[in-house]
C-alpha cells in the first residue's frame, strides 16, 4: 500500500536553477579539471618565457609596454627601448616592485646609431637575446618624394639577429 507519509520523508526537492548538491559540484569540477589537463597538457611549460630575455622596442607606451609587462609578469628579463627616459623609469620602477629584471635603455631607432646601440646593450647586459618584439612605431606624413629617414627596427633585427644566427650553426645537428 502507498505510504503518503514515508514518501514525503525521503523527498528532497530538485534544487534550483544555478544550483547543484555538493556531489554533482564535486564530480563535474572533476571532469573539468580532467578535461584540461587533457587538453592543456605541459601547454604552460612548453610555451613558458620565464628565465628567458627579452629586447622589447617601443616599450614606453601601447602595444609595446603592454607586452613589456606581461612579458615581465612571465618571468622573462625585458630590455625596454624607448624614447622616454620618465616613462622607461616609471616602468624600471613597476617591475621592480613586481620583483621583475628591467633594463630600460634609451634610444631612438630613426637614427642610425639607436638600434644598434640599444641591440647591443640588451646583448652585453643581459648576456643575450631570446625573444625580439618591434613594437616601435612611426608616423609618416610627408608624401614619399620627401621622405628621407632610417628603418630603425630592421637595424635592430638585424644586429639582433646575428647571436641567433651564430647560435643555430654551433648547436650539433
Amino acid at each position: 500500500m502507498f505510504n503518503l507519509a514515508s514518501t514525503c520523508a525521503s523527498y528532497s526537492a530538485p534544487p534550483r536553477v544555478g544550483e547543484a548538491t555538493q556531489t554533482e559540484c564535486a564530480r563535474y569540477t572533476d571532469q573539468e579539471n580532467k578535461t584540461e589537463e587533457a587538453v592543456m597538457g605541459n601547454w604552460t611549460r612548453r610555451f613558458s618565457i620565464a628565465g628567458r630575455r627579452a629586447l622589447v622596442t617601443g616599450a614606453t607606451k601601447g602595444i609595446g609596454r603592454a607586452i613589456a609587462e606581461v612579458f615581465l609578469d612571465a618571468g622573462a628579463s625585458v630590455a625596454a627601448v624607448g624614447r622616454d627616459r620618465g616613462e622607461l623609469d616609471e616602468l624600471a620602477a613597476w617591475a621592480t616592485a613586481r620583483g621583475g629584471t628591467l633594463l630600460p635603455i634609451e634610444a631612438d631607432l630613426a637614427t642610425v646609431e639607436g638600434p644598434q646601440g640599444a641591440a647591443r646593450a640588451a646583448l652585453d647586459q643581459l648576456g643575450g637575446i631570446d625573444i625580439l618584439v618591434n613594437s616601435a612605431g612611426i608616423a609618416l606624413l610627408s608624401p614619399w618624394s620627401q621622405r628621407r629617414w632610417t628603418i630603425g627596427t630592421a637595424r635592430c633585427t638585424s644586429t639582433c639577429a646575428r647571436p641567433f644566427c651564430w647560435r643555430r650553426r654551433s648547436r650539433p645537428a
